[in-house]
């Protein structure tokens, strides 16, 4: 593996913004911490030395595919599945409750005090009690009839952000539809009660009055507290004219929604399924969420990697670009897809070569890249060849986890080097794992395939 001196000198001069999230050991939600590190410092039972134990220990059966990545406070595991069933699992794998969205969840639950908030394909969120999982309230933040709740929320202080996306692109192709008129949001709620405190829209009304549409948000918002900002990325345009908020990283005030700056990665991206893509029409959305982290020079940095293929980090006061590089092709369902961590100022990327999908291409390469935080330089990369690497990745404790959908494993890697310490069959699996005392749990099924060659579980793997 080449550059490991480079990532040594890397991981002892540069801290994570978010490092320090009291969460004594718990994962509660997606991304982990407000800054969207999917790293836990605070495990210390699973480490390099010890991880190649690795096992499952138990798997929970679920109705429907679970896609999302489980969230774990004080030995209950939530997660949540394809028919819209929540689960919540003790440690041990036995069931306190079960409850029951409208529509179909692919997106992970947060847990906030004593509710559980999640949403769902209908465009719903939902806030359950978190001891008995009854239904406290339940809201929709967008009325167009094809909003949907790809994303997960994360904390902001004691309220959620979460942002709205939309399945009006597979729509466009209906005879008839008279596309487009979705776009996209990030919403600003009270747990408790579900209320709106604000609600920012990503295309202006005079822009929607002229025909643009999209711009939706796909990813999990993340938050600084220092600054008082919300970090999102958005999607491609559904129609045009195309609006300079579509594939673009975008920081609003936390207390009012108002936009900070946004920075436009790829313009003029107007893409749904009438069109076949294209360098002119290319559907480089972004799916990563945008990571909060600090370099070593000081300097706080929004970073996130894009279906194009490019890693990209910007100044997080001012929005301005510090660096751009591209480390894997890009394609409908390729580049940098889903999610990134962060952990010891370097970024750990899963990427994806896929060439052509959509017109039946079969992917080249699933990689698990590790960047400098400044986002210039590859340190290592693991390929897992034929197979698409389309999860979150959690760092926790000097190890690397992550899935590679085809060949079924979930592996664990040596954050300094990438050698593997651990190589577990889970069958296949589009969830990304979380790490909470001395256990990982994961989700299985793979949403974009629909095989039905892999049982869908919770599965939670120990030592």
């Amino acid at each position: 593996m080449k550059h490991v001196l480079s990532l040594l000198t890397v991981l002892q001069v540069t801290m994570v913004c978010g490092s320090s999230w009291a969460d004594d050991g718990d994962w509660p939600m997606y991304n982990h911490d407000p800054a969207g590190s999917r790293s836990n410092d605070s495990e210390s039972i699973l480490s390099p030395a010890t991880v190649s134990g690795l096992h499952v220990k138990w798997g929970y059966p679920t109705a429907g595919l679970v896609t999302g990545t489980p969230v774990v406070v004080e030995d209950i595991v939530y997660a949540a599945d394809t028919t819209g069933a929540i689960y919540a699992v003790h440690s041990d794998g036995t069931l306190a409750w079960q409850a029951q969205a409208d529509a179909s969840i692919t997106a992970s639950a947060i847990v906030v005090n004593n509710r559980v908030v999640i949403g769902d394909q209908a465009g719903f969120i939902y806030g359950f009690h978190r001891n008995s999982g009854k239904l406290v309230w339940k809201m929709q933040p967008s009325a167009h009839p094809l909003s949907a709740i790809w994303g997960s929320a994360a904390r902001v202080g004691n309220n959620v952000v979460i942002g709205v996306a939309s399945n009006e692109e597979p729509a466009a192709a209906q005879p008839g539809y008279p596309c487009c008129s979705t776009i996209g949001s990030v919403v600003l709620l009270n747990p408790a009660n579900g209320k709106v405190i604000w609600k920012t829209d990503t295309i202006t009304a005079d822009e929607v009055a002229a025909g643009a549409s999209g711009a939706t948000i796909w990813s999990t918002p993340t938050y600084d507290a220092e600054l008082g900002r919300i970090f999102f990325t958005t999607g491609n345009n559904f129609s045009y004219p195309s609006t300079t908020t579509s594939d673009a990283i975008i920081a609003v005030d936390a207390k009012t929604g108002a936009m900070v700056w946004h920075n436009q990665r790829y313009p003029n991206d107007v893409w749904n399924y009438t069109y076949p893509p294209t360098s002119e029409n290319p559907d480089f959305d972004f799916g990563d969420s945008p990571q909060v982290y600090t370099l070593g020079d000081g300097t706080k940095v929004v970073g996130a990697g894009q279906k194009s293929g490019f890693y990209h980090v910007l100044n997080a006061a001012t929005g301005e670009e510090i660096s751009v590089e591209q480390y894997e092709p890009g394609d409908t369902l390729g580049g940098l897809f889903a999610d990134t961590a962060v952990s010891g100022g370097v970024v750990f990327a899963n990427g994806i070569n896929w060439p052509n999908p959509g017109g039946g291409g079969y992917p080249i390469n699933g990689d698990l890249i590790a960047i400098s935080g400044d986002g210039t330089q590859e340190l290592w990369r693991f390929a897992t060849p034929y197979s698409p690497n389309m999860s979150g990745v959690a760092v926790a404790n000097g190890v690397v986890y992550f899935q590679s959908v085809f060949d079924g494993h979930l592996y664990a890697l040596n954050a300094v080097d990438g050698s593997v310490l651990a190589a577990v069959t889970i069958g296949r699996s589009d969830s990304g794992p979380a790490v909470s005392h001395g256990q990982v749990y994961v989700g299985t099924g793979d949403y974009f395939t629909q095989s039905t060659t892999t049982p869908s579980h919770i599965l939670c793997l120990g030592l």
